[in-house]
């Protein structure tokens, strides 16, 4: 191949997440905006399960010729620590571009008894083990926020993983789940349609698109979650083509209409390179490994 043409075929971008979830709907407005960049066809591709693990593994072990990418999540700084990889993400993957950071909601059902946060905090209080919270599976954006919540307040919240957070979320509009921490993209229609109650944010502070909402960390102080969506490739991947898709993401990422889309769903706009996000990498590898060392998530779960 000569690199100078890349890319001469049909790109694929691995989704490791099902269809209809926050990741999978970043990655095809990003990917169909990669296309007419590139000028070339993108091809978006769910590869679920284990956590993300079996779409993660599968570019890891790809070769690395710039035509198979990974669209990763918060995942990819957690699981290294639940589960014994057959890759060493650290090594396997090279993050090339932050995309997005995506608020997450802290929601209920909508009829249950609460109405703020040291509410919900004081009821799992009162019954330890009978609340519900869904999520998308261990090390996922929703499932991170629970545990870190069911850490800084002392609560026990029963978790019941789920294929994909799409699923999940619709237990809870349902009823039969009592708790959970969507993405905002995901969530909102539901908030506004009433089909679920929205108590908080998981950001440090409260997001600048919806100051009347608060965040959990007014409540409990030091709370933080981020969940974020950046491209990934396999490692040996030559310097050119990661140039070349760096350049194509900047370009992307500066299209007003990309990111009006992209701020329509609620998401925040990042558009970082490859240094800022292997510093994201290393700090919330850091946060992540802590919890799990403390005993506090489990892959059994």
């Amino acid at each position: 191949m000569a690199q100078g043409l890349y890319p001469i075929r049909p790109i694929t971008i691995i989704v490791p997440a099902p269809p209809g979830g926050n990741l999978d709907i970043v990655a095809r407005i990003y990917g169909a905006a990669l296309a007419k960049t590139l000028n070339q066809t993108v091809v978006i591709e769910n590869k679920a399960g284990a956590s993300t693990n079996i779409g993660t593994g599968f570019v890891a072990r790809s070769t690395p010729d710039g035509y198979t990418l990974l669209f990763a999540g918060a995942e990819l700084t957690v699981n290294e620590y639940l589960y014994k990889l057959p890759f060493n993400p650290r090594t396997a993957l090279i993050p090339i571009t932050l995309a997005v950071e995506t608020p997450i909601y802290l929601i209920v059902r909508k009829d249950l008894a609460v109405n703020s946060v040291a509410e919900l905090i004081a009821m799992a209080k009162a019954s330890p083990g009978k609340l519900t919270y869904s999520s998308a599976g261990v090390g996922s954006p929703p499932n991170l926020s629970a545990e870190l919540f069911k850490s800084t307040t002392s609560t026990s919240i029963l978790h019941v993983p789920y294929q994909g957070a799409a699923q999940g979320l619709l237990d809870v509009i349902a009823g039969r789940i009592d708790v959970m921490f969507p993405s905002k993209p995901l969530g909102q229609q539901y908030v506004i349609s009433g089909k679920i109650k929205l108590l908080a944010s998981t950001s440090e502070r409260r997001l600048a698109s919806e100051p009347n909402l608060p965040s959990i960390a007014e409540t409990v102080p030091g709370f933080n979650v981020r969940s974020w969506a950046g491209l990934v490739v396999p490692e040996g991947t030559p310097k050119s083509i990661i140039d070349t898709l760096v350049n194509a993401s900047q370009t992307v990422l500066n299209d007003k209409s990309v990111v009006n889309k992209l701020q329509e769903l609620g998401l925040e706009v990042i558009n970082g390179n490859a240094q800022d996000a292997s510093l994201l990498l290393t700090t919330e590898r850091a946060k992540w490994a802590e919890m799990v060392k403390r005993g506090q998530m489990k892959a059994s779960e």
